[in-house]
């Protein structure tokens, strides 16, 4: 793919992008954004910013894609003594880790930004903002015990990283958190 910006846009922040795709790369878009119901242009965006938010770090931290299936039946054979030590321990290094490698900076917005990006890997979220509260609600569909993994991970970082985390809801498909700064 080549691309060239050929003019600024009137939006503020948008160029319009002049790009040649292989053809068959171009049908399967084409065909994916009708599908959705979007504009191939919001599908490319969406992609886009999927790349510069999580997949180009993805790799260099080392993550590997696993079947929800395969999530469920590796925490649903943890006893909880093993499970609560795992989560301490991805939750005293991971957030911090990745939070400096996306943002190059540690502070409250940049650890709710990390928090949303991390949880859309899971599922659908919901981010919902009230003054300096946050509430994440994600939908993973995976199960208590992710929930629960979720929960003391979010703990874990919370007590490392200087804010308050409170669990709301932690069940078999849905985990919510009230997060603000101390």
């Amino acid at each position: 793919m080549v691309g060239q910006i050929t003019k600024s846009n009137t939006k503020e922040g948008s160029v319009t992008l002049s790009c040649r795709f292989d053809k068959t790369l171009y049908d399967a878009l084409q065909k994916d954004s009708k599908a959705k119901g979007i504009s191939l242009n919001a599908l490319i965006n969406s992609i886009a910013r999927r790349y510069i938010s999580w997949e180009k770090y993805a790799t260099e931290i080392g993550y590997v894609p696993l079947a929800r299936e395969t999530v469920r039946l590796i925490l649903d054979n943890l006893d909880d003594r093993k499970l609560q030590k795992i989560a301490c321990r991805v939750g005293k290094t991971v957030p911090r880790e990745m939070t400096l490698l996306m943002f190059n900076k540690l502070d409250f917005d940049s650890i709710i930004a990390f928090l949303e990006i991390i949880s859309s890997r899971y599922g659908m979220i919901q981010h919902n903002i009230n003054g300096d509260t946050h509430e994440l609600i994600v939908h993973h569909g995976i199960s208590k015990k992710f929930s629960t993994f979720l929960a003391e991970v979010g703990q874990v970082m919370a007590e490392d990283l200087s804010f308050r985390y409170e669990v709301l809801n932690a069940d078999s498909k849905i985990i919510s958190a009230r997060i603000k700064p101390i």
